[in-house]
């Protein structure tokens, strides 16, 4: 038996009907609730077998899926209306919908031949227009393991190495995105009065939060980490205590708005300027432009060549927060960048350009037109939810890290290096130093704020 073969065994033995139920079951239920589905009669049924019994694909079902895999939907729940039929389609999430019918499930995608259905099915199909390729979440049918796919004809479970294909138990998705609602990302709401609805959600019966008090949190308890792992470095003549102060106060200008102004005057002021290599703290005294969108092209007026083709929802809120030194007229930095349904997230604009750099898992990628900084710790592929830059949460607990591997140095002014350190992403040896390695949502900051 090959190694492949032995893990598709074990994952298979591993798979938890009962948990994955009870999971499914608490996401139904408060999106249920959240959404007053029982004021217009819906009820909630507690077998998928039991609200599609009529359908003439059930029993295919039944005779191809495993025993582990029928148990889970002999107990998850569905909601049916007030004649007794399955709410089809409906949403699970923003972004993704119910389990799938029978003959849904059956279904990867009419027109590819990449995947038989004895292979995968489709457990719970895409939930988001603007995702009009992807499959949804995927099951592969040996071993019970899911991914969520943006892509149908992307799906390859005969090749388990294929490039961003991540594969998880079913346990740690349903589990994880209990976790967005448990911090209000995600918020079950009536029909219809969403406010904020990312990549059009084909089934709108859930707001997303582009950020709220515990996302903020995450980046006030990453910004102290980062900022605690520089000044335990400090030479010992700059330790001296000050009194407490943030970046900024109540005197920004009215233009700074959300995510970014709420961070800026809770964030402590830390006694030295350099927070990156050749990245200074936010200076509300000289501060940088304030990025501009352009209304006819929904994109950032700027000279920073990255920046430039992205594209920006329509109330982002966008700032230079740590400027590069020298290079204001540039527009360098790490930038709050928001993405739709994201206003925490964050894009590093360099002064110069570099021909190459590592991707989230370290591969070498080379464009033909170079690249200004933009891809440097930046995700792959969201494994659970919809595609989105890199956090402010997460980047700053990446650099905390270099700090402490003292791959960062630090002198008095704070880390050292120049706004040259970032040349060095071309360097594969240094790959590492540049990429992220992990998902999208640092779960164990989650676990421990829920705690």
């Amino acid at each position: 038996m090959s190694s492949h073969d032995e893990n598709e065994d074990k994952r298979a033995s591993e798979f938890n009907p009962e948990l994955c139920a009870t999971l499914y079951n608490r996401i139904i239920q408060i999106g249920f609730k959240g959404s007053k589905l029982e004021e217009q009669g819906d009820r909630i049924i507690t077998s998928w077998f039991e609200g599609f019994k009529n359908d003439p694909a059930l029993q295919e079902c039944r005779n191809l899926f495993p025993a582990p895999l029928v148990t889970f939907l002999e107990q998850a729940n569905v909601i049916v209306d007030k004649e007794g039929r399955p709410r089809v389609p409906d949403a699970l999430l923003h972004h993704v919908e119910v389990l799938a019918t029978p003959g849904d499930m059956l279904i990867i995608d009419q027109y590819s031949a990449f995947t038989e259905k004895d292979e995968c099915i489709i457990l719970m199909r895409n939930n988001v227009f603007g995702e009009y390729d992807c499959a949804g979440v995927v099951m592969d049918l040996q071993d019970l393991s899911v991914c969520y796919r943006l892509d149908a004809h992307d799906v390859n479970v005969s090749d388990p190495e294929s490039p961003g294909t991540t594969w998880y138990m079913l346990e740690e998705f349903l589990d994880h995105w209990l976790f967005i609602i448990e911090v209000e990302k995600y918020k079950a709401v009536v029909p219809g009065t969403e406010k904020c609805n990312p990549s059009g959600s084909l089934v709108q019966r859930w707001d997303v939060a582009p950020w709220n008090p515990f996302i903020l949190r995450q980046s006030l308890d990453a910004w102290n980490s980062l900022v605690e792992a520089i000044s335990a470095r400090l030479p010992e003549q700059c330790h001296h205590q000050a009194p407490p102060q943030v970046i900024a106060d109540d005197f920004l200008p009215e233009e700074i708005k959300g995510f970014p102004r709420a961070f800026l005057q809770a964030a402590s002021k830390p006694p030295f300027k350099f927070i990156a290599p050749g990245l200074t703290i936010y200076n509300p005294n000289a501060p940088p432009h304030l990025p501009y969108r352009d209304p006819q092209t929904m994109r950032y007026d700027t000279p920073n060549f990255d920046m430039r083709y992205k594209w920006v929802p329509d109330d982002a809120n966008a700032l230079i927060l740590f400027p590069a030194e020298g290079h204001l007229d540039a527009e360098a930095g790490l930038w709050i960048a928001p993405d739709e349904g994201w206003a925490d997230t964050v894009r590093l604009a360099l002064p110069y350009s570099i021909e190459s750099y590592p991707d989230s898992e370290g591969k070498r990628v080379k464009h033909r037109q170079p690249t200004y900084g933009s891809k440097l710790w930046q995700h792959g592929e969201c494994p659970f939810f919809i595609q989105h830059s890199t956090r402010l949460s997460t980047m700053l607990h990446r650099w905390r890290k270099l700090v402490e591997d003292g791959i960062w140095t630090v002198d008095e002014h704070g880390v050292q290096g120049g706004i040259e350190f970032y040349r060095q992403a071309e360097d594969p040896a240094k790959a590492d130093w540049f990429c992220l390695r992990d998902v999208c949502f640092d779960w164990d900051e989650i676990y421990i704020a829920l705690d």
